[in-house]
C-alpha cells in the first residue's frame, strides 16, 4: 500500500501540463488506492486501518492543494470549475464517459463506506450492550434474597 500511494503523491506533484498528459495513470492510481483502503477499513487491523486513514487524509490534501493551484493559475473559483464539470460539451465523448464512470464508480464506494460504518456502529453497539448486561447480571447474582 505504501507503494501506491507514494505513486500517487508522487503523480499528484508534477507540473500541470505533465499531469495532463498522464490522467488516465492518475486516475487508475487512485482507483486502486481505493480499492485496497476500502479493503483494509473492513478488513485491517486497527493499526493499518489508522495508518490507511493518515495516508487518505495526505492524499485528500494534497489533492485539495493541487485544485486550489490550478483555481490560482486559471483564475476561476471552485464554483466555476464544478459547473464547467458538470457540461458535457467541454469533453470529448471518451473524456465524458470515463468521468461519468468514476464519478459512479466513487459515488458506490461511498455508499458502500457510510453502509459499512453503519454496520460497524451498530455491531459496536450491540457489543457494548451485550458486555453491559453482562456486568448487570454478574453483579446481581452475587446479591442475597430477603
Amino acid at each position: 500500500m505504501d507503494d501506491e500511494f507514494d505513486k500517487l503523491m508522487a503523480l499528484l506533484s508534477v507540473e500541470s501540463e505533465e499531469k495532463e498528459k498522464q490522467l488516465d495513470e492518475i486516475f487508475q492510481k487512485c482507483s486502486e488506492f481505493f480499492e485496497k483502503y476500502k479493503y483494509i477499513l473492513s478488513e485491517g487491523s486497527s493499526a493499518e486501518k489508522e495508518a490507511v486513514q493518515a495516508k487518505m487524509s495526505a492524499l485528500r490534501d494534497k489533492i485539495k492543494q493541487e485544485n486550489e493551484k490550478a483555481h490560482a493559475e486559471l483564475g476561476v473559483l471552485p464554483n466555476d470549475v464544478k459547473n464547467l464539470a458538470l457540461e458535457e460539451k467541454n469533453f470529448t465523448e471518451e473524456q465524458w464517459q470515463f468521468l461519468q464512470k468514476a464519478q459512479e464508480k466513487l459515488f458506490q464506494e461511498k455508499a458502500e463506506l457510510e453502509k459499512k460504518e453503519i454496520e460497524d456502529k451498530a455491531k459496536r453497539e450491540l457489543e457494548l450492550r451485550s458486555k453491559s448486561k453482562k456486568r448487570s447480571q454478574g453483579r446481581k447474582s452475587g446479591w442475597l434474597k430477603t
